[in-house]
């Protein structure tokens, strides 16, 4: 298992258009380029409003989630090997 603790991939700066209201939510979804040669297991952890540019009244503490499996990166996904068929011959 890798940790990638000291480089941030992916960050973006992209507010939801308008204000949230209180438990209020919204859903985005990003593709992430990794840099060439990039492999290992990690962990996936996300952060909101990293610079603290959003006015939450103390309530920082909900800021950060990390997904609870790991997850695979490859340059070649592993096999999924399959046995579709068996067959023997009988002894004369």
């Amino acid at each position: 298992m890798k940790l990638l603790v000291t480089e941030t991939i992916a960050p973006w700066g992209i507010l939801p258009h308008g204000n949230l209201a209180v438990d209020e939510s919204y859903t985005r979804t990003e593709n992430i380029l990794l840099p060439p040669a990039f492999t290992g297991r990690y962990n996936l952890y996300v952060q909101t409003d990293a610079t603290g540019a959003v006015f939450e009244n103390g309530l920082e503490t909900n800021n950060t989630a990390r997904k609870a499996e790991f997850f695979d990166v490859m340059t070649v996904p592993y096999a999924d090997l399959t046995v579709t068929s068996l067959g023997t011959t009988g002894i004369a």
